[in-house]
């Protein structure tokens, strides 16, 4: 029978396994991966352990399709247990939380000593992983930035018989072995947007921490892009002001307001720790000129100071933008610009727009009418939260009852006195933006259920927008966010 490939995830953590040695891989469920080393002979035996009978069948229906059960043997066990001491060279843990697999290392103390090697890939928060790791007798030896189509991962190589080392908040961040830019920038990304609700002495540290993060970058390429945060949004009014006709003033406070929305991001270009430029960008789901498909991802307005253009920055803000396009579902990035703007259209161009048309627009004021079903609906779900208590019963960062892999990105719950189509009460996700204002409804298929529901968004960034989107869509489960305006 031919063997199945590795997705770009798992073949990075394959990657870093010594050939000849054996290895324990623990939450392993379905078994892809010490079965791909065993039948392509990498190494000589794998142990694929897991805490829940459900995915270790499926461990043993992979183990048994491909007839390596001679080579794989399958353990139901939570963690690593004491008797995997001997058993292994390689313990994996893959695939897990990263608070999980930090509580897995520290109940197995025993794996910080000399000659043990550790290959962990966090799902999430690879920050609890370092801090275990740095605080305890193991060697961080390597760290690798993954790439797996819209989704990113951190690998990170361990060993035993090491000591307690430094570390500051930007260590716990990026780790101190990568260098990729795109990896340094979304951890400068998240420690920006820490600032907003951060006291004093937090701040301190995260500018820091930004601050040397920003220095690596500088170290490695000649300018940096990264999404702007809401601690950014008086960088973003300085370089609009030179765009639009708008006071400084107002636009930061636009500013403040739209990176909060999923359907816009604005993206900054710096060096040396300078903004040199920024780029606006939304997804619109209306016409757009020279588009067939929806959602249509927009150049909104885009500059660069003119000392540094000529110099990629424009098409680096536009690489970003892209990628967050796609990571968005949409297949088509638009623009515009004045017909008398050449300088613009040669851009455009030597970018890979292509022309679609030109137009004339018209506009005559008309009357406004007021009312409309859209703010009918969000008044009514005002109402209905304000008459509700908020309960929360599956607190951040703790797992789903029935599958433990699922870890909560937000504050879960649901409203007290409603129902849903599963019986209970409306679900509702509370981020950190405070108040009890719905800014979002995330709208749900299941098709394990065979069944569609709402959950409510209340007080949420624009990043804790897209945590839960990319969290409800998973597995069985398939979910489109409809924004607030």
């Amino acid at each position: 029978m031919r063997l199945f490939s590795l997705d770009a995830r798992l073949s990075a953590v394959a990657e870093k396994i010594p050939e000849g040695l054996r290895v324990w891989d623990v939450g392993s469920d379905h078994a892809r991966l010490p079965v791909w080393l065993v039948a392509t002979g990498k190494i000589p035996s794998a142990v694929a352990s897991d805490i829940g009978e459900q995915p270790l069948a499926s461990a043993r229906r992979t183990v048994e399709r491909f007839g390596v059960g001679d080579r794989v043997s399958l353990r139901l066990c939570d963690g690593i247990p004491p008797d995997a001491r001997g058993a292994a060279d390689v313990f994996v843990i893959a695939g897990l939380g990263g608070s999980t697999v930090a509580d897995i290392l520290l109940a197995a103390p025993w794996t910080q000593e000399p000659g043990i090697r550790l290959v962990l890939q966090p799902m999430s928060s690879p920050e609890d992983t370092r801090k275990v790791l740095y605080e305890g007798r193991w060697r961080v030896t390597g760290e690798t930035f993954v790439r797996d189509g819209h989704r990113r991962y951190v690998v990170i190589e361990a060993a035993g018989g090491g000591e307690p080392e430094s570390f500051d908040r930007a260590d716990l961040a990026a780790g101190k072995h990568i260098r990729d830019p795109e990896h340094i920038a979304r951890s400068i990304e998240r420690l920006t947007n820490e600032l907003g609700g951060a006291d004093e002495s937090a701040r301190r540290e995260l500018t820091a921490a930004i601050a040397k993060l920003k220095n690596i970058m500088n170290e490695t390429v000649k300018f940096t892009v990264r999404r702007a945060g809401i601690g950014d949004a008086e960088t973003l009014a300085r370089l609009a002001a030179k765009v639009y006709d708008a006071p400084e003033g107002e636009l930061a406070e636009e500013y403040r307001s739209g990176v909060r929305k999923a359907s816009r991001a604005m993206f900054l270009a710096e060096k040396d720790g300078a903004a040199i430029g920024f780029m606006e960008a939304s997804m619109r789901r209306e016409y757009v000129n020279g588009a067939d498909d929806e959602p249509v991802a927009f150049c909104e307005g885009v500059f660069v100071e003119e000392e540094h253009r000529r110099t990629g920055a424009a098409k680096a803000l536009l690489a970003e933008a892209e990628r967050w396009a796609s990571e968005k579902g949409a297949r088509t990035f638009a623009s515009d610009r004045p017909l008398e703007n050449e300088v613009s259209g040669a851009w455009h161009e030597s970018a890979g727009f292509r022309e679609t048309e030109r137009v004339v627009y018209y506009a005559k004021p008309c009357e406004p009418r007021g009312g409309g079903f859209d703010g009918r609906f969000w008044a009514v779900l005002d109402a209905l939260v304000s008459e509700s208590e908020i309960v929360i019963d599956r607190p951040k960062g703790s797992a789903h009852p029935r599958f433990p892999d699922m870890i909560y990105p937000l504050d879960y719950g649901y409203l007290k006195g409603t129902s849903s189509m599963d019986g209970g009460g409306i679900d509702v996700f509370v981020g950190s933006a405070g108040g009890r204002s719905p800014d979002a409804v995330a709208v749900i298929l299941d098709m394990l259920k065979r069944d569609s529901e709402i959950k409510i968004l209340l007080g949420c960034t624009a990043e804790e927008k897209e945590t839960v989107l990319r969290f409800l869509n998973d597995k069985m489960m398939s979910a489109v966010l409809i924004e607030r305006e």
